[in-house]
């Protein structure tokens, strides 16, 4: 984890030497949110999502952050013991 600096938003992860950005979700609602908010307020280059459970819409929310704002993602579900990502 990096160190915090106070009143300034920052990244919480140096991912592969990319500053990243940590978000654990249980549904599809707040992805784009959360990984626009990551990307433009954080300065994360990559967001990674862990979701307690796995359902279609969360594909969907995921790729549409690829295809539509080009937003690099790595997810995991908290059952599975493997990382996706979405590029």
């Amino acid at each position: 984890m990096l160190d915090e600096i106070p009143r300034k938003a920052s990244s919480d992860v140096l991912f592969n030497g990319v500053f990243g950005e940590l978000k654990k979700l249980s549904s599809h609602n707040n992805i784009v949110k959360e990984a626009k908010n990551a990307i433009y307020k954080k300065n994360a280059k990559v967001v990674l999502f862990e979701f307690t459970e796995e359902t279609e819409a969360i594909y969907l929310e995921i790729n549409k952050l690829q295809v539509r704002f080009g937003i690099k993602a790595y997810y995991y579900f908290t059952n599975i013991g493997r990382i996706f990502k979405n590029f």
